[in-house]
């Protein structure tokens, strides 16, 4: 299950070569920066099933944020979303193309 601080990725594009990589943020780095009634908005969105979270892909090395369904992502642990994040998101390692 993608929850709060969950790292994923997500193969939706997989058929373009597009792997989408993101990270969801947790309740307190939303807290953080959002006020009441955003978070109020995001829990609703939550409970239905969308993760705010900072999305990767090699058509976004940069990353940039929104949200993503969970039933989208595919539960990674952190040391394969640094691989890639190493990899600036291709998700074919080098050499072995």
């Amino acid at each position: 299950m993608i929850t709060y601080g969950s790292y994923f990725v997500s193969d939706r594009r997989a058929d373009s070569g597009l792997l989408i990589y993101g990270y969801v943020l947790t309740e307190q780095e939303l807290r953080e920066n959002e006020d009441e009634e955003t978070m109020s908005a995001l829990s609703f969105s939550y409970q239905r099933g969308f993760r705010f979270a900072r999305c990767y892909s090699i058509a976004c090395v940069e990353g940039e944020y929104g949200s993503v369904h969970d039933s989208m992502c595919i539960p990674i642990t952190k040391e394969v979303f640094e691989q890639a994040q190493g990899r600036e998101w291709n998700p074919t390692p080098p050499g072995t193309n």
